[in-house]
């Protein structure tokens, strides 16, 4: 479900429900196989025995993570969302468990990530919104109904009225949230620039450079007139190719339910690479793109859709990968010598390791760009720690070569990506406790402000659990709506 203002801290990889998710020294030390495997066999034995309902196989069947969450419940004094009882929704997260997916083309709503776990239900939220091409069968309850069921056995999710999700990333979310409008039969419609919530156009602050009199050089007085000239020239061009990177919208309207997605460059931009390019128009950074774009649109889509809540989102997913590996790429083959595209795609030019360099520099943006997005959007008492979820869409291994999304530098890219919401939980995490406030780092704002990621910073894992699914795909990048984007939204609509 989507979260309330006191979400709980969920870890990245455990089969533990969000209500057993806060990180414990117990917990840590319990999955130390060395110390503690003994211990772990012994128990496991001694609950299969000791059950006389359960059957061997069965129990083998279940893992072992059961009964870390079970201890983890015991010591929380309880678990899971109030009232579930044992074998609840909340008592695990399916898509943190290992397990399989489960896919049917032919009928979408069996589509689903399965755990092993035979304990641990699947959760298919969007078989409750799925609805076949031409369906105009209400999603919702209407008069007559029964308030908990609606039409072909859908299940109503009060909880998702009035809701608002925003997506920061890249053509990837732009997939997923046009083919989840498809998948529901909602209302898409693109943000164009002469949309009527379409932000203004960005202009670059600027900044005069003064020689030792105090005089305006000439290289910045022609600095600046390039300028201006590059954005009349992106303002005034044909509109072909602009709905590639323009904002999309989707408009669940029985729910009042709105889904925005605000496409992105990477998160330092690459205008010099792409500045020609029909689909680009500034600003290129992640950040920058953040408060010119994605801030005023919910302004903007507020009064359009004449719904206020719109700017307070209840989620918002971010993301950013693809884009910075392309820009690797470019400045790969420009150091090489090549001056235009297409390059060679037999080349094992962006195949070679992520530099150190490169990856303290994406760890430092990624950092920045959380930072900032958990400083934009507060909750509705105004506080930091009580905005809404946010949520990191993990990357995907292409299913083919392609030099923009080279299968090593995706795979160290995608574990930098954990690693960098693993430490700033974590870092929070002590902090909320008072053991020691996050660390200090340049550009990422006061460290003193209780930014809330040790609960608010989640992962939608979808991209991971594609794995196999590589005969699935639209292109050489992009998962197909089925089963992709349905993965996804079930995800979303979980977190």
């Amino acid at each position: 479900m989507l979260p309330s203002s006191t979400a709980s801290y969920t870890p990245l990889y455990t089969g533990n429900g969000k209500a057993q998710g806060r990180s414990s020294s117990w917990l840590t030390n319990l999955r130390r196989p060395v110390l503690f495997l003994p211990i772990g066999c012994a128990t496991l034995l001694v609950l299969v025995f000791m059950s006389k309902s359960a059957s061997l196989p069965a129990s083998l069947h279940n893992s072992v993570d059961r009964i870390v969450s079970a201890g983890s419940n015991l010591k929380a004094g309880g678990g899971g969302k109030a009232g579930s009882g044992a074998g609840g929704e909340w008592d695990c997260n399916p898509f943190e468990a290992k397990g399989r997916l489960q896919v049917d083309v032919e009928t979408p709503t069996n589509t689903k990530w399965v755990p092993f776990d035979t304990t641990c239900a699947p959760s298919s939220y969007m078989s409750s919104l799925w609805r076949a091409d031409g369906d105009v069968t209400p999603i919702i309850p209407t008069a007559g109904m029964n308030s908990k069921q609606v039409s072909g056995g859908r299940e109503y999710l009060p909880w998702l009225m009035n809701r608002t999700v925003v997506i920061h990333g890249d053509s990837i979310d732009r997939f997923h949230l046009k083919d989840f409008c498809a998948l529901i039969n909602g209302r898409l419609f693109v943000v164009s620039p002469d949309h009527p919530a379409s932000p203004a156009p960005y202009r670059q602050p600027y900044f005069a450079v003064l020689d030792k009199d105090g005089e305006e050089t000439e290289e910045s007085k022609q600095a600046h007139e390039d300028r201006e000239a590059r954005e009349h020239i992106w303002e005034g061009r044909p509109r072909d190719g602009v709905e590639l990177t323009s904002p999309w919208v989707c408009d669940v309207e029985e729910y009042g339910f709105t889904i925005l997605s605000v496409f992105t460059f990477g998160l330092e931009g690459a205008e010099n690479f792409f500045q020609t390019e029909r689909w680009y128009y500034p600003p290129a950074t992640w950040v920058d793109r953040l408060q010119a774009i994605t801030m005023p649109l919910l302004e903007g889509l507020a009064k359009h859709l004449n719904r206020p809540e719109i700017t307070t989102p209840d989620m918002v997913e971010l993301n950013s990968g693809y884009w910075d590996l392309r820009r690797y790429t470019e400045e790969d083959f420009t150091a090489a010598g090549w001056t235009s595209r297409p390059y060679p795609e037999d080349s094992q030019l962006p195949y070679s390791n992520l530099s150190p360099e490169r990856e303290q520099g994406w760890e430092r943006e990624a950092r920045k760009a959380i930072k900032e997005a958990a400083r934009s959007f507060r909750g509705k008492d105004g506080s930091f720690r009580s905005g809404p979820a946010l949520v990191w869409r993990a990357l995907h291994q292409p299913p083919a070569r392609h030099n923009y999304a080279p299968f090593p530098r995706v795979s160290a890219l995608d574990g930098l990506n954990m690693k960098v919401i693993q430490d700033l939980q974590e870092e929070y995490a002590s902090s909320h406790r008072g053991a020691n406030r996050p660390q200090d780092h340049p550009d990422e704002g006061s460290a003193a402000d209780d930014l809330g990621l040790d609960e608010r910073l989640r992962v939608n894992n979808a991209g991971h659990l594609l794995k196999g699914q590589e005969h699935h795909f639209r292109d050489l990048l992009h998962p197909a709506a089925l089963p992709g984007s349905y993965l996804w939204g079930d995800v979303m609509l979980y977190e």
